[in-house]
């Protein structure tokens, strides 16, 4: 221990210490007992940073060889309070590494939760959209119309103009309404980005029926309401629509 490297018993003091014998008449110790206080409370202060004589429970006298036995004993409490200290700290450390894996643990089960329901969401949004396709194929637009917010924007290329609200968008359903006629159509490549309450389903459209064989590409918001999810805009797209003129 730090101390032990300055506390000696007399066995260890040279001989000019031991021949110093002679009474300290302010202290009432033997010069080679106040040598060995001196030494003891050295050793204290360098190797427990403190003072013998100020410390509790550590008496001076003058019995070098108590003195010494005190100190060492002191030592063996502070190596104690030590290592209590380093126990201490390794638990701390130990409950520090525990809580961050709980947090990780929450987070990894955060983030699965957030995949999941975007997964939902994608799922849900599609189901919405391929029922509606089914009625449009039918002669029926009001499989849109109803799930249409009341603010909905629409566009496609045979309008000149932007249709804002649900009731200009039934205005132009209705000039085509029954006159559509499907027998077989897929939703090529959907995708589905999804950001709190607000959802873009993007797709190529291909279909073939009365109209022969179209292809679209297709762009659908949706926004989640207290009825559900709602088209909150459309827009309909030619892949490769006819230019009035081309560069020369």
């Amino acid at each position: 221990m730090a101390c032990e490297a300055h506390l000696q018993s007399d066995e260890g003091l040279p001989a000019a210490e031991e021949a110093d014998v002679g009474i300290d008449e302010r202290h009432g110790v033997a010069g080679g007992g106040a040598r060995r206080v001196h030494q003891a409370e050295s050793g204290a202060r360098i190797g427990l940073g403190v003072n013998v004589r100020d410390s509790p429970g550590i008496a001076v006298d003058g019995d070098g060889a108590r003195i010494h036995g005190r100190a060492e004993r002191y030592c063996g409490r502070a190596e104690q309070r030590k290592t209590t200290h380093h126990d201490d700290s390794f638990t701390d450390r130990a409950e520090r590494r525990e809580g961050a894996a709980r947090r990780s643990g929450r987070q990894g089960h955060y983030c699965m939760s957030m995949a999941n329901s975007e997964t939902n969401v994608a799922g849900k949004i599609l189901e919405l959209e391929r029922a509606a396709l089914e009625r449009w194929g039918r002669g029926d637009p009001d499989g849109f119309l109803e799930i249409s917010a009341p603010e909905v924007s629409y566009f496609d290329p045979f309008i000149n103009h932007r249709l804002d609200g649900v009731d200009a968008l039934r205005s132009w359903y209705d000039q085509i309404r029954g006159s559509v006629h499907i027998d077989r159509f897929e939703m090529i490549d959907p995708r589905v980005q999804a950001d709190g309450d607000v959802a873009v389903l993007t797709f190529r459209f291909e279909s073939h029926g009365s109209e022969g064989a179209m292809r679209w590409n297709t762009t659908e918001v949706y926004r989640l309401t207290a009825a559900g999810w709602r088209i909150i805009h459309t827009h309909w797209a030619l892949p490769q629509p006819q230019l009035a003129g081309k560069p020369e």
